[in-house]
């Protein structure tokens, strides 16, 4: 998607947020492909220790995956390396039910111009989040707000 694009479907996304009488998430969308899935990152959960930063990032998609429509990830940044790995996955359903939880580390990866990981690794790494304090909803919430945003004229 092009910038124009992905801007633009980030401002509705942010609009179907403040239209549904919501309260603003402590969510950053890094990535929003209309249809399909949109990648977003906790920014209360956000830690750094030196060159590394973790937080919780969550991918939400339009149509479930064996049975899950989000995958909650603790994730590890290398800022110095331009790398992540997972720590842990979580498949969770609509409902919010962990379908399947992954507990081991994965292997570092090295993350390059165009892989939305990249921008990913960018905003963490650079520490400034659009939004930081005074927020209240759950990710189970946000999850409900952007599949509808997903959904709405998909068709």
């Amino acid at each position: 998607m092009n910038f124009r694009l992905r801007h633009a479907a980030l401002a509705a996304l942010g609009l179907a947020l403040l239209g549904g009488g919501a309260q603003a998430a402590p969510f950053d969308a890094v990535s929003f492909r209309k249809g399909e899935s949109a990648l977003v990152y906790d920014v209360g959960s956000l830690t750094r220790n030196g060159v590394s930063a973790q937080a919780w990032v969550y991918l939400i998609v339009r149509s479930p995956m064996d049975g899950a429509s989000m995958v909650a990830t603790y994730r590890e940044f290398a800022c110095d390396m331009g790398q992540t790995r997972d720590v842990s996955r979580r498949f969770v359903s609509p409902e919010g039910v962990t379908l399947r939880a992954v507990e081991a580390p994965g292997e570092w990866q090295t993350v390059n111009p165009g892989d939305e990981r990249f921008e990913l690794l960018g905003k963490v790494c650079a520490g400034k989040p659009t939004r930081v304090s005074g927020q209240k909803m759950s990710v189970f919430d946000y999850q409900t707000v952007v599949r509808d945003a997903l959904t709405s004229g998909a068709r």
